[in-house]
């Protein structure tokens, strides 16, 4: 097949569109093939374009065909079907009926498989030989993970009643908000001054250390998530005193508050209902289930924070306080939307811009 040259190459399509979306490409193939099309609509030969992106010839003239058979689509590789698979779907069957029914259903003395025991089941069954590695993909493939057991709390609450406690908690949020309430979530999480462990990409081979520090000691960050706001406030302690401090501060910021936090001893404790209620309602407290920490969206802005500053030696507490203060005012972190979790779906040019305060 004759691959055209100059405007009659790819009619369809510009040059100015062809250069944007190189532009938007990573580096890679893709990215390359564009080019590529871009140099032979200007009129340059596959030996040109060869060498001018360091490919062979015949490299050249087959993407370009490519391209002129299945259009711009096929800058992009077919996915690798891979090796087939050592057992059959039948054998396959029989390995999942095997996991769900444990190890010691089939003979073994444990009572959870690992890869070495699942593989030598396997061996046992089919005559396949497995690698650790290799059984953990096969069991990945089938739709299990490598994972330990999460111990339920014997009093935490059930889905049924988690769904129906956010269900009822966003009517009476939508409530209060209509009354002129501002819709908050508070709750602390612990930070260490430095990783005890920092995993990263390295020279094989190589001795160098990483600084760390294996003190026990931390600092909690006291937050309250508004609907686009985030207020901080980094405290020694997480006790009563602190709980009713974080409170005075958003009353006196916004005025009336219906705010979400969890039974930790410090929001429930009698010293914080005695303040609030000397409040005369302008702060309204609504607790969370017993152990279900997942229904205060807070929480995922912690993920957030935890996860931009959790690689990091800082040596000190001032430091990591800086960093996280210029990091959210920066908005190199992003703020977690609270109708995404508990207000439901509103449109965004209807938010006001993120407000980031940090309080000593």
């Amino acid at each position: 097949m004759k691959v055209k040259k100059g405007s009659e190459y790819l009619p369809k399509y510009r040059m100015v569109d062809l250069e944007q979306m190189r532009n938007k490409l990573p580096r890679g193939k893709p990215r390359l093939r564009v080019h590529a099309a871009m140099l032979r609509k200007a009129g340059k030969s596959c030996k040109d374009i060869g060498a001018t992106l360091g490919e062979k010839t015949k490299t050249i003239y087959d993407w370009l065909r490519r391209l002129t058979e299945g259009g711009l689509c096929r800058i992009y590789d077919a996915p690798s079907m891979g090796r087939p698979c050592k057992l059959s779907d039948d054998e396959k069957c029989r390995l999942e009926l095997a996991i769900c029914n444990g190890p010691q259903a089939a003979g073994y003395s444990r009572d959870t498989w690992t890869s070495h025991t699942l593989a030598k089941h396997v061996e046992k069954e089919t005559g396949q030989t497995y690698s650790k590695s290799g059984m953990l993909a096969l069991a990945s493939r089938m739709g299990y993970s490598w994972r330990g057991p999460r111990p339920v709390p014997y009093n935490s609450a059930t889905p049924e009643e988690q769904a129906r406690f956010k269900r009822d908690a966003k009517r009476e949020m939508d409530r209060y908000r209509e009354a002129g309430y501002k819709i908050c979530c508070f709750d602390a999480c612990a930070k260490k001054d430095s990783p005890t462990a920092q995993r990263g990409i390295r020279t094989r081979g190589g001795t160098e250390t990483v600084r760390t520090n294996y003190s026990k000691k931390s600092i909690q960050i006291l937050g309250v998530l508004g609907e686009n706001t985030l207020d901080i406030i980094f405290s020694r302690t997480y006790k009563s005193e602190d709980t009713m401090c974080m409170l005075d501060h958003v009353h006196k910021k916004y005025g009336k508050v219906y705010c979400l936090m969890d039974n930790a001893g410090a929001n429930n404790s009698a010293k914080v209902k005695d303040h609030v209620r000397d409040m005369g309602g302008d702060v309204v407290l609504k607790y969370t289930l017993p152990h279900t920490p997942q229904l205060n969206p807070i929480e995922m802005q912690w993920l957030v924070i935890k996860g931009a500053v959790g690689g990091t030696y800082f040596g000190d507490f001032e430091s990591m306080q800086k960093a996280i203060k210029q990091a959210l005012e920066r908005g190199e972190m992003p703020v977690v939307r609270l109708q995404k979790y508990m207000l439901g779906p509103t449109s965004p040019k209807d938010l006001p811009s993120v407000e980031i305060i940090c309080v000593d």
